[in-house]
């Protein structure tokens, strides 16, 4: 069956049970799997399969990162003596004079072969070397002490494959590294040549997510059959179909997947499996890069770049913590490094991306790294460094649609996150319509889920229970959304505004073809940004939130959730929420003379990640709940977030009364909303704001079109009309997001329409 894979190639193969987190719970993966896989790759003629040539088209080991430039940046660092090379070495010091245990899915024997084998490089010493074949050889035959001879063949089938990423990708790179050394003759060769086919070819028929591109096994399983074929090249005939194979996957699979689903650079399962998948992709792209490989990988999959980008925005004005979509063991997310380190190793000087990413590597830099080896490659002392932090404050990953905003780039700044993506992996929670917000490093508004705690009520969403009539995770979102993304988005310097439309993320499974009823037809979340302080306060911002939500049946039970990084606490004004030296009211202005309510979590709803809403170790967690009154399936929500200082005075903001409008008024600025839905082409509105409201955001108009404005006193307030400008008429433009300015003087004029 191996071989016949390895001559044929891989065929399609229906998902197996997931593993969630560290593979301590299994769910079924019921989601979108990406794209079909590709046809099987041909065979190559009977006769030829024993010709392979062997004459190294790909030169001489080392082929996988080590250049001889890279190692003699390394020798440069010893001599140096260079913490990161002071680190490998303690370390490889430490593991040839004892003998360690496997670790988690043999993590730590793979991270020891190659710290071992880079120690040998630079500095030639045997006991280097024979420690690092001591535990590749444990890689291949062990499973948790060495010499226990319980590994082999089948070690990589335990979890559905988790340790083909151990054994299988690093294992490879080792080989390739440890080619040439002391003890590591033809036969350890070909009994490493042996486990490798047998691994990736069982993977190739059985292992979890072997078919679908966006996910942390597919990555561990690329890089074993990827770097296998590059290693193998020229000692072994199984060679040839792996390196095919690899042209495949990456052809036909990874790159069109990447960049129709995940432009922008972000990763659904969360950067905490993320991080092993690019900083995979990055070594391969180096490596093919090189003589023999002759392809630039790092062009075609434009994902490896964006990524630097991506990290930037998503990090905290903290420079330490990061957004938390997805799985994480640990909360607030550290922002990890190995895919940051790759790209400094793998992109030229010149690239902008490889700059940015070596600042990003080195700002995260962790003090327990587990990779030494890649830590020690990535600190080239003569690298150009370049803190991306700085210019747009702002950023759109199109792909998992998540937007990014802050006040600015300072350790202070109001930092604010909402992501609206389709089902595209596991370990991606039911948080469509999600949203956080950050002052500094204190966490005010955040995923209150703990790892593997998947359900809807963790997040910051909208709540619909249909009582299983059609969703059967409900009061969650499902696992089938095809179509949600961010509409629209625009950051005109003194506010950001986005536009979600998740209606999908509520669809039941087999909708429509299978289950033609739904329960939930429309889903929308508008924000604004404003990054214009708060009664002139430093440190501060304003955020506004609407919510358009339309169910088939008034009595479903529809509600708006929100989760404090602290306790909250419940104030006529609002939920007033204080973390460290921040604050934050959120005051509920739709619908109106609701209360929120305060419930602890966990909440018990069923068995199963899909459910579970259990908030990190050693953490509590207090869900606030808008709970809007049946009786209609049109739901409106219009939430108002001032953000501060914990001792600073917080306005309470008020509502704008309209018609067909939704509004509110914090301090010296109005954001006034659509009621009915986005508009396609200029209709009239009309509201009323306080005289205090000088400046205007209207959003929700039609994208391009002209507005006339107009504005009159009545008594303590301003009537501000919009209509349809006359055909010819030299009047403002709405933006190509939908969304005016108005600038009103004290005489209730319109000064300026931007």
């Amino acid at each position: 069956m191996i071989w016949r894979w390895l001559a044929v190639g891989l065929g399609a193969a229906s998902l197996a049970a997931t593993c969630v987190g560290a593979c301590l719970r299994r769910e079924e993966w019921p989601g979108p799997t990406g794209p079909p896989p590709p046809p099987p790759v041909a065979a190559p003629p009977a006769a030829t399969i024993g010709s392979v040539n062997v004459s190294h088209p790909r030169g001489p080991h080392p082929r996988i990162l080590l250049t001889a430039d890279r190692l003699a940046v390394l020798r440069g660092l010893r001599a140096a003596a260079a913490p990161s090379w002071r680190s490998l070495a303690d370390e490889c010091d430490q593991d040839s004079r004892q003998t360690i245990a496997a670790g988690y899915e043999a993590w730590d024997w793979a991270n020891a072969t190659l710290d071992l084998a880079l120690c040998h490089a630079v500095t030639g010493r045997a006991e280097y070397a024979r420690a690092a074949i001591k535990y590749f050889r444990a890689l291949l035959d062990d499973k948790a002490a060495v010499g226990d001879g319980a590994g082999g063949v089948e070690v990589v089938r335990h979890d559905d494959g988790y340790s083909i990423r151990t054994r299988g990708c690093l294992g490879a790179i080792a080989y390739d590294w440890l080619h040439d050394a002391p003890g590591m003759d033809a036969s350890l060769r070909a009994h490493a040549a042996d486990r490798l086919a047998a691994w990736s070819g069982w993977y190739a028929e059985s292992g979890y997510n072997r078919d679908h591109p966006i996910g942390n096994y597919y990555a561990g399983f690329f890089g074993a059959v990827a770097f296998g074929g590059i290693a193998l090249d020229g000692d072994d005939p199984r060679s040839e179909p792996l390196l095919r194979r690899t042209q495949s996957m990456f052809d036909a699979e990874i790159v069109p997947t990447y960049r129709r689903k995940l432009a922008g650079g972000d990763f659904p399962e969360g950067w905490q499996y993320g991080d092993l998948v690019g900083a995979v992709l990055a070594i391969f792209a180096d490596a093919e890069s090189r003589p023999g490989g002759a392809r630039p990988a790092v062009d075609e999959l434009p994902w490896l770049r964006e990524t630097a980008a991506y990290r930037a925005h998503a990090l905290w004005p903290d420079g330490v913590h990061m957004f938390d979509t997805g799985d994480w063991s640990d909360k607030p997310a550290v922002a990890p490094t190995h895919t940051l380190q790759a790209l400094s190793i793998v992109l030229p000087a010149a690239d902008a991306a490889g700059r940015h990413a070596r600042a990003l590597a080195r700002i995260a830099r962790d003090p327990h790294e587990d990779w030494k080896w890649l830590a020690a490659l990535a600190d080239d002392p003569s690298g150009i460094v370049e803190d991306p932090r700085r210019g747009a404050t702002s950023y759109l990953a199109q792909g998992t649609a998540t937007v990014t905003a802050r006040t600015d780039w300072s350790p202070q700044a109001v930092w604010v996150a909402l992501t609206s993506g389709p089902s595209l992996s596991d370990h991606q929670h039911l948080d469509a319509g999600h949203f956080e917000v950050v002052r500094g490093g204190d966490a005010l508004v955040v995923d209150s889920g703990g790892y593997g705690s998947f359900s809807s009520l963790s997040h910051n969403v909208i709540a619909v229970d249909d009582k299983k009539e059609n969703d059967n995770y409900a009061p969650n979102q499902g696992t089938w959304s095809d179509s949600a993304h961010i509409a629209r988005f625009e950051d005109r310097g003194r506010f950001v505004y986005a536009l979600a439309d998740y209606a999908s993320a509520y669809n039941p499974e087999g909708y429509p073809d299978d289950h033609p009823h739904r329960s939930v037809t429309r889903a929308e979340r508008e924000i604004v940004l404003s990054r214009s302080p708060v009664d002139g306060a430093p440190g501060s911002a304003r955020l506004i939130v609407y919510d358009r939500v339309t169910v088939v049946r008034p009595s479903y039970a529809v509600s708006f959730l929100l989760h404090g990084g602290a306790a909250p606490e419940v104030q006529p004004e609002g939920v007033r929420i204080v973390a460290g030296k921040s604050a934050v009211l959120a005051a509920t202005l739709l619908p109106s003379g609701v209360a929120p309510v305060v419930v602890q979590e966990p909440t018990n709803l069923g068995d199963g990640p899909f459910y579970a809403n259990d908030p990190p170790e050693g953490q509590s967690s207090a869900r606030v709940e808008v709970r809007s009154p049946s009786g209609d399936v049109e739901r409106r929500f219009l939430h108002a977030l001032v953000v501060g200082a914990a001792d600073a005075r917080l306005p309470a903001p008020a509502r704008v009364q309209g018609d067909g409008v939704d509004g509110a008024v914090v301090d010296d600025e109005a954001y006034v909303f659509v009621r009915a839905d986005v508009q396609s082409r200029a209709a009239r509105l009309a509201y009323r704001a306080p005289l205090s409201a000088s400046r205007h955001v209207v959003a929700s108009l039609a994208p391009g079109a002209q507005y006339e404005a107009q504005a009159e006193r009545q008594a303590d307030g301003c009537k501000v009309s919009l209509g349809p400008a006359e055909p010819g008429a030299q009047a403002p433009r709405a933006s190509s997001a939908g969304v005016l300015v108005l600038e009103l003087d004290r005489a209730c004029a319109v000064s300026a329409v931007r």
